[in-house]
């Protein structure tokens, strides 16, 4: 039997909030808020103190760790981070999780694609 129903997309979101930041708890609330609108359920979100972003996995090993047991035991699909990530911190996150990592800016950007796409569907005439 081929399976037609779309399996759902469980996030965990990551925030990393530095010494002297406005409004980390809205800028929280405001990332599931753009997860959910593009279709994903929030399952959980982490945060952490630092004074600076780890520059090989935006996190410190400490807390990656913990997010990799999150990952596994809650079965998230994908890991949402509210930050801009480089390259490298989004491929060694990806490859210690096992999961698709993207960042805000990655979010936003799909979110806008998803809707141009509709756009474009209901514009048609048949």
């Amino acid at each position: 039997m081929i399976e037609t129903e779309k399996k759902e997309e469980r996030v965990l979101l990551i925030g990393v909030e530095l010494q002297g930041m406005d409004n980390f708890d809205l800028s929280m609330e405001e990332l599931a808020s753009l997860a959910k609108t593009a279709g994903a359920v929030v399952v959980d979100s982490y945060r952490q103190k630092r004074e600076k972003y780890d520059s090989k996995t935006f996190v410190g090993s400490g807390k990656l760790e913990e997010i990799a047991l999150m990952v596994d035991a809650e079965e998230i699909t994908t890991v949402i981070v509210n930050n801009r990530l480089t390259p490298r911190q989004n491929v060694n996150l990806e490859e210690v999780l096992g999961v698709k990592v993207i960042d805000r800016m990655q979010l936003i950007l799909d979110i806008f694609a998803m809707r141009a796409r509709s756009m474009k569907g209901n514009s048609k005439s048949t």
